[in-house]
């Protein structure tokens, strides 16, 4: 049986650990050190679209304690996983509907939402294909947690700005995927609000698996 909370990562290329060397150096990894929790790690580079399917699969699964996912990077361009033109209101939607099909299944388990880090689209302000800029997209996500958050106690939000906001941690080749020192600042970050959750799991639940 295991002794410590199990937490399943979904995200894109960030999470899926793009610019490390090893599994070890991965934001995901490092959360679980500092936060004493064993990772799931279901990145996926280039991917990540919010898609329902993914959303299915996760509640499908009975092997995890705690939910972290960092979404929405691969959606700033403005379109949908087939490419079709996706506005941050309409992205706001699937977010939702994303996190309704994994509470459909499991009501309680904690979901820890955390918004995109510093992009390179940031720096530059270009907006994207439906002139909107990543900023916006962040907000159709927080708007979603919190309105949830009104009747879901076991759902937490994390500014992704608030982990990284400065390019100095980002690769230099795409200001996109976070550097070793910014990898660790994630995972900092991402610890401190998992630590205060897992410690109210029961041990029956941790064991259940």
């Amino acid at each position: 049986p295991r002794r410590c909370p199990v937490v399943l990562f979904h995200g894109g290329s960030i999470t899926h650990g793009h610019g490390v060397t090893s599994p070890r150096e991965t934001y995901v990894w490092q959360t679980c050190e500092r936060a004493n929790c064993e990772s799931l790690n279901l990145g996926f580079g280039g991917s990540a679209w919010t898609d329902i399917s993914v959303a299915e699969y996760i509640a499908s699964r009975n092997d995890w304690d705690a939910l972290v996912l960092m979404l929405g990077t691969n959606s700033f361009g403005g379109n949908d996983s087939s490419g079709k033109s996706e506005t941050a209101e309409q992205y706001g939607k699937k977010y939702d509907a994303f996190l309704a099909t994994v509470r459909a299944k499991f009501a309680n388990k904690p979901i820890l939402c955390v918004t995109p880090i510093l992009n390179h689209t940031d720096i530059t302000l270009k907006k994207n294909r439906n002139g909107e800029l990543p900023q916006d997209y962040r907000r159709a996500i927080q708007q979603v947690v919190e309105q949830r958050q009104k009747t879901d106690r076991n759902l937490l939000f994390l500014d992704g700005l608030k982990l990284i906001n400065d390019p100095l941690y980002l690769m230099v080749i795409d200001q996109v995927h976070p550097n070793m020192a910014g990898s660790l600042r994630i995972a900092e970050g991402i610890a401190g609000a998992l630590r205060p959750v897992l410690a109210g799991l029961s041990a029956s639940t941790i064991q259940s698996h």
